[in-house]
């Protein structure tokens, strides 16, 4: 196939749909652990949500080895395949079985004491996180070796959300289908199904991008690893550091949104049949927001334009403050909801849909945007010789899982204080959900509402002084082509 290309810093129509497509699994991965894993250690494993939580943030102790040794490791490849692409066709395939195995091997386990089973699920989260690194690392990576051009990345970052979107929507549709929006003890073929459907969706997409995305081939010095040089270096340089910190609060503000959803749905509103047209909702407004954000970030800028989605991620979730509860009786710790997707619609307020608006237009800024500046900020920090793009990908990733990690501990340990009450009734009872009190309404709508708000607000200050603008990336990259790189001290 022909790629056409209208500039030497351009990627073709062909690179930039299937670097998106790298992005599918690890998304897909995510975005699923993110709204049912809390879920299926709480309510189908029955582990105490504090134990969920320890379980997320030892993955993120662990992630902090990791993620620079990745970056590490595809910095000094030497593969015929690309330095980078070749780590995703390796661990393409293991990463699949391994969210195949973290769903269902701890269902062998579900008679066993909580000990165990907290053992068996921190195993099996542990070589997810692992194969993850060496998957999405490189991955990531290899956005730099792509194009050095300001606007081309926007496009690309602007593809990758597209999948993002595609991928969100999918760990949304999937478990809804097969009837995961209301987790019961029998539960277990379903996630089974699940995983195995996750599975086949992650390899394939996985390996159609490795096979076809084709990176620059890029003169190395292979170097000696040093945790220092590959982690904590890296953060000392304010433009990388900036745009580190503004990642990660934005991931923790819609991670924290998306695994608080159903809680918030289900417990705080009681209308549980909204998970899927209000998550599906929020995801397909998020898409088409994108060509939108492209623009804006043309005309003005990608800081300004992150901001102003910020500012309505924060109206959008204050407006949903003030929806009450929507239950229709209350009984012996039960509560009475809608069965029907139609007449929880109706029962939703309407100003709680401007709220959803709002939100979704954040959602998508907040999944665009910090991709499209990390490349920026990373040429800002590399040198001509050593091209260790690795070394700060490493770093991003990092600071990716513990974005994506940080709620669940969050959300188990302010659950626990707020006592949460586990489902406790007949399964073959369709039409109710388990009671909250006051404290753990409270507590749901801290994490879900509260949280985010604050994670927003620190994107804004983080991101204030940031200074990268489209001038200066283009002298940055001039330089880089005729000499020496002097902006680790300059910028």
């Amino acid at each position: 196939m022909k790629q056409k290309k209208n500039s030497q810093n351009d990627c073709s129509f062909v690179t930039k749909l299937t670097y998106g497509l790298g992005e599918f699994p690890g998304t897909l991965i995510v975005s699923i652990i993110n709204f049912l894993l809390m879920n299926f250690l709480t309510d189908y494993l029955k582990i105490d949500p504090i134990w969920a939580g320890v379980i997320t943030f030892l993955g993120i102790v662990f992630d902090a080895i990791t993620d620079p040794w990745a970056g590490y490791l595809s910095d000094n490849s030497t593969s015929k395949w690309g330095r980078r692409r070749s780590f995703m066709l390796k661990f393409t395939v293991p990463l699949g079985i391994s969210v195949l195995l973290l769903f269902c091997i701890p269902q062998l386990f579900t008679q066993s004491s909580e000990f165990l089973k907290v053992l068996v699920v921190l195993v099996l989260y542990l070589l997810y996180i692992l194969l993850i690194t060496l998957y999405k690392t490189p991955y990531g990576a290899i956005a730099s070796d792509l194009t050095k051009d300001y606007d081309t990345r926007t496009s690309l970052a602007a593809f990758r959300t597209t999948f993002i979107v595609i991928a969100t929507l999918a760990s949304v549709i999937i478990p809804d289908l097969l009837g995961l929006s209301k987790i019961t003890p029998s539960s277990g073929n379903a996630f089974f199904k699940m995983g195995l459907i996750m599975c086949i969706l992650i390899i394939v997409f996985g390996l159609i991008s490795g096979f076809f995305v084709k990176e620059k081939n890029v003169e190395h010095t292979k170097q000696k690893y040093s945790f220092k040089k590959y982690f904590i270096d890296s953060l000392k340089i304010k433009p990388f550091r900036q745009v580190c910190f503004n990642f990660l609060f934005t991931n923790l503000c819609i991670t924290t949104i998306n695994m608080a959803l159903i809680y918030f749905l289900n417990y705080y509103v009681e209308l549980p049949k909204l998970f899927t047209p209000i998550a599906g909702g929020v995801v397909i407004l998020a898409m088409f927001f994108i060509p939108l954000f492209s623009k804006i970030c043309k005309v003005k800028s990608k800081n300004f334009t992150q901001n102003l989605a910020a500012i309505c991620m924060i109206v959008g979730l204050v407006i949903l403050i003030f929806i009450p509860r929507l239950g229709l009786s209350y009984q012996d710790g039960l509560t009475t909801v809608e069965t029907s997707m139609g007449a929880s619609l109706k029962a939703f307020p309407w100003y709680a849909y401007i709220g959803v608006v709002l939100i979704a237009f954040g959602f998508g800024a907040f999944e665009m945007i910090p991709y499209s500046l990390m490349p920026d900020a990373i040429d800002f920090c590399i040198d001509k010789e050593h091209k260790d793009e690795g070394a700060y990908y490493g770093v991003v990733s990092f600071v990716f899982k513990v974005g994506k990690s940080l709620p669940s501990l969050f959300l188990g340990l302010i659950l626990q204080i707020c006592q949460y009450q586990e489902p406790n009734f007949d399964e073959s009872l369709v039409n109710v959900v388990q009671t909250q009190s006051d404290l753990a309404r409270f507590g749901i709508a801290l994490v879900f509402i509260g949280l985010p708000i604050l994670f927003a607000l620190a994107s804004i200050l983080i991101m204030r002084k940031y200074n990268i603008t489209r001038e200066k990336l283009t002298s940055q990259n001039q330089e880089l082509q005729g000499g020496t790189n002097e902006n680790e001290n300059n910028v």
